[in-house]
């Protein structure tokens, strides 16, 4: 009987251990779908219509070569430059920097309007360009004597192929207008490139609409956070140019991705730029190839001139730690970027009036809009503001004896919160659930079970769609850590081109391949959520982080990941399900039902004068959106109700049933004084609030922007309504409206005050 016994267990065993073969040898290996990619991937917003015949050109002189609506394209091949003419206003924009339009400083040794100097600031385009070996150079047509270049016509334009015979790299680039102003668009198929050289980068206009000190109400807007703005006029030293990525860092190093966040250094959310001279301006939009992309600023120096430009990166340099735990520097191999476009529109101001940034932003919202790259949400039709409660239902708790799991919020608790809210309150809600997975708030990726004690997420949903209460279960499926169970780093992590997984130097953050975690949402999760009749998901860092990843199988460039987060969230609306998005990258926009945790402030970069709204200008009356940082986590709630005010923001608050003393040795270490109740008597009244003097700016755009004085906002909404807000801690009157210290006053489009 014994030995029958130990034969069946053996053959149990080797059942098992067949079984484990099998699925190793025999499960299928994941790969890339290019098909999905590709159907998934940001379209062209406009493509150069090539012409037949010659493109009639005079060399010595500029010949018209476009015409769209009121603008003029004019090309001289003399010199390789362009400019644009709007015939409506006389108004020119240049990609040259003329003799008149900057100011010598007599710097000792340096020649008044040197041969260099004009050579410098008429430039095309500038090709950066790398031996793979030791060296990266840049180059232009202006720079070098082996060159051929050859023009093509294209409808409303023209297109220069330049090929730099020393290198035997080269470039196409297409120039055209359109009636909203001109575009730039350099398509990848027709980049070349020889064994030995390769290209790096291509910046496009370097000295287009360039604006000099002299020139009065004149500024550089970037695109750093929300938006930056450079006073031309205002006194400063010699400041050193300012290059702003692009959604994520070219660099990618966890390390200083953490540290960036740490000290509140932000990349762009959308890629813009511009530059007011006066009575004329532009604002830039990168508006195809923009994952791979950068602008860059350069502030006057030995000439007062004031410059932006956009570029593109073909190939980066990256550092990474070999086996032997040694930093290595070194270049792609292929190239990773995609065709890259920029649109200029062109704004000439009525009357003498100066350009504004909330020009600008009109102008940028309106071209957003007509390309399908912004799209009205179904919640910013309806007026009336809703307040938005994150709830972190659990989270992980780690003492030196045991681990758990500590629920923090019941499903149960948030009903009878919801319950115990006024009428007007309970309709302007929006509920966010943190930490509703298995693993708890903080560790990712976790298991799309819901965590057991939290309650019923189904009933939950239910009850609040009933209340006419939009809800959202946030999840990440970009970060991960070692904490999980569910990573693993051979297969889940992202890698370097050296095939060796991105991480920091601890060992124990990783970021996960989108491809991978597009099947893993599509298979399991929406599936799961579905059944359980879940509103919508909030998507974190999908809004936010962009990288390449080199995994065998499943190898991403940043516009394939990019192309798979679009898959996610199209995928996620098929199910019926809302999209709600972290941070809120340009890409997402088309997309998105809402957006959160927007940076409230800037990086702090030193020679910008001052961050401006702009893109929540731009976004405002398309997609509600709420800021980074919960009221009752605000240094001054005051304050930080104001700043809603001025950036157009839901409130939004962080809250738990349980105290947040709870989250000792816990996974939730950003968080304090979250209890319900404290703070819902706030949350009630701040929702009475928003709806009784500030419904309208649910569904209005922001048309207007201005820093009237230090402390003191004026914000102008479509529907002529005026908000007037004084951060300062003194009463002020301005244009006839007195506000009281920390306090705002609204004005009707009839001139009376409103509530």
């Amino acid at each position: 009987m014994k030995n029958k016994k130990k034969l069946i267990a053996i053959a149990v065993a080797l059942v098992l251990v067949l079984a484990v073969v099998a699925i190793i040898v025999f499960s299928p290996k994941i790969t890339v779908d290019r098909n999905l990619v590709e159907e998934n991937a940001h379209k062209a917003v406009a493509v150069a219509k090539y012409l037949d015949g010659e493109l009639e050109l005079n060399e010595e002189e500029y010949s018209l070569v476009g015409e769209a609506g009121s603008f003029q394209l004019y090309y001289r091949a003399s010199d390789y430059t362009l400019k644009v003419l709007d015939t409506k206003t006389g108004k020119e924009w240049k990609s040259l920097i003329t003799d008149e339009d900057y100011i010598h400083k007599a710097d000792e040794g340096a020649t008044e309007n040197s041969e260099a100097v004009r050579t410098r600031f008429k430039k095309l385009f500038e090709i950066g360009y790398t031996n793979f070996a030791e060296i990266n150079l840049k180059t232009s047509l202006v720079d070098e004597f082996a060159i051929t270049v050859d023009h093509h016509k294209i409808e409303n334009g023209f297109a220069i192929e330049a090929f730099f015979d020393s290198y035997g790299i080269g470039v196409t680039v297409e120039f055209w207008v359109d009636e909203s102003g001109l575009n730039v668009r350099v398509p990848i198929d027709k980049v070349k490139e020889s064994d030995e050289y390769g290209i790096m980068s291509l910046s496009v206009l370097p000295s287009f609409g360039a604006v000099a000190d002299t020139v009065e109400n004149s500024f550089v807007l970037m695109p750093d956070a929300s938006g930056g703005i450079y006073d031309v006029k205002t006194v400063k030293g010699r400041q050193t140019p300012l290059t702003i990525d692009t959604y994520f860092p070219r660099d990618f190093d966890l390390d200083k991705i953490e540290s960036n966040n740490q000290q509140g250094i932000k990349n762009a959310m959308m890629p813009f730029f511009g530059i007011s001279k006066g009575t004329q301006g532009f604002v830039g939009y990168i508006s195809e190839g923009e994952m791979n992309s950068y602008v860059t600023f350069n502030p006057s120096s030995v000439y007062k001139v004031n410059r932006v430009e956009a570029a593109v990166n073909y190939r980066k340099s990256y550092t990474y730690l070999n086996p032997a735990g040694e930093p290595v520097t070194a270049t792609e191999k292929n190239i990773s970027a995609r065709d890259f476009s920029v649109h200029y529109a062109l704004i000439s101001a009525e009357a003498e009036n100066p350009v504004t940034y909330s020009d600008m932003a009109v102008k940028l919202q309106s071209y957003l809009a007509s390309t399908g790259k912004l799209v009205k949400t179904e919640a910013a039709e309806k007026a009336g503001v809703d307040v938005n409660l994150q709830m972190i239902m659990s989270t992980k708790v780690e003492t030196m004896i045991s681990e758990y799991l500590k629920v923090m919020t019941k499903c149960s608790d948030i009903e009878d919160m919801v319950a115990g809210l006024s009428d007007d309150a309970k309709k302007n809600l929006r509920i966010m659930l943190l930490g509703w997975q298995s693993s708890g708030y903080n560790v990712y990726p976790s298991s799309s079970k819901i965590a057991n004690g939290i309650g019923s997420v189904k009933e939950l949903s239910n009850f609040l769609t009933e209340q006419g209460i939009e809800s959202y279960l946030l999840d990440d499926l970009v970060f991960a850590s070692t904490d999980s169970q569910d990573f693993s780093e051979q297969s889940d992590a992202v890698y370097n081109e050296a095939k060796i997984p991105v991480t920091n130097t601890d060992g124990d953050q990783y970021v996960r391949n989108a491809y991978k975690e597009y099947v893993k949402l599509t298979e399991k999760t929406l599936p799961y959520l579905a059944k359980n009749d879940v509103y919508g998901i909030g998507f974190d860092k999908v809004g936010w982080y962009v990288f390449d990843d080199f995994q065998k199988r499943v190898e991403l460039t940043r516009y394939d990941t990019v192309a798979m987060y679009n898959a996610m969230l199209g995928a996620t609306e098929k199910k019926g399900m809302k999209v709600a998005i972290q941070r809120g990258n340009a890409y997402t926009l088309n997309v998105a039902d809402y957006l959160y945790d927007l940076p409230l402030e800037g990086s702090g970069i030193e020679v910008l004068d001052r961050d401006v709204p702009f893109y929540e200008m731009v976004v405002h009356g398309y997609i509600p959106y709420s800021m980074d940082t919960p009221g009752n986590m605000a240094i001054d709630y005051d304050i930080e109700k104001l700043k809603w005010i001025e950036f157009g923001a839901e409130p939004t608050f962080l809250l738990t049933e349980e105290m947040s003393e709870e989250f000792k040795d816990s996974k939730v270490d950003n968080a304090f004084s979250t209890e319900v109740e404290t703070w819902i008597d706030d949350v009630s009244a701040i929702a009475t609030e928003f709806n009784t003097k500030l419904a309208f700016t649910g569904n209005c755009t922001i048309t207007g922007h201005d820093q009237i004085s230090s402390g003191v906002v004026r914000v102008t909404y479509s529907n002529g309504n005026k908000i007037y807000i004084n951060y300062n801690q003194e009463q002020v009157t301005v244009d006839d409206v007195t506000v009281k210290a920390v306090d705002y006053v609204v004005v009707g489009a009839d001139g009376n005050i409103v509530g």
